[in-house]
């Protein structure tokens, strides 16, 4: 039986719409004038809430994850040194993360 990491895009959550969920809200945040700069020059003048939405979701879904990953380690321990070198070995990318 496989287990749902917390913050996984299951087809259920991609099924969901904001609407569903509760709509839009407005908010104000405040940011570097350099960096919003560089997002509406990526997005477009009309993609900037949208980019900064699904940032924050990724970054919401990165933290469950490493929480996830903690609660593993506290259960089972640590993942031995071998299997990360195997990791690394087999997936080179892996390195920067490992």
């Amino acid at each position: 039986m496989s287990q749902t990491v917390p913050g996984e895009m299951t087809p259920a959550r991609r099924r969901r719409s904001p609407a569903r969920e509760g709509g839009y809200r407005k908010v104000s945040i405040t940011l570097p004038a350099a960096q919003v700069t560089r997002i509406k020059e990526r997005v477009g003048p009309r993609g900037f809430s949208a980019y900064v939405g699904e940032v924050l979701e990724r970054e919401a879904r990165r933290e469950a994850l490493l929480e996830w990953l903690a609660e593993m380690e506290r259960q089972h321990g640590p993942i031995p040194d071998e299997v990360l070198e195997r990791v690394r070995k087999e997936w080179p990318a892996a390195g920067a993360v490992l």
